[in-house]
């Protein structure tokens, strides 16, 4: 989690950005920190609907979401 938070600091407009946030939040979720995964899928699928990981970001973002019955 801290390299991904590192990484996706400091290269905001890395070719691979998508997959970074998307990483994040999952290492997030598979932590069992949905509250802190959550908001990664989000800014991910927002930042570019059409990147690499911007689907699989929406998906996550909803099984985060099942997870905080919200």
């Amino acid at each position: 989690q801290q390299q991904l938070t590192m990484f996706v600091e400091r290269y905001p407009n890395h070719s691979r950005i998508s997959y970074g946030r998307n990483l994040l939040g999952r290492a997030y979720l598979d932590d069992g920190k949905a509250k802190e995964a959550a908001p990664w899928f989000l800014r991910n699928y927002q930042a570019d609907k059409a990147a690499a990981r911007a689907g699989d970001s929406l998906l996550y973002l909803a099984e985060t979401m099942i997870a905080l019955d919200d």
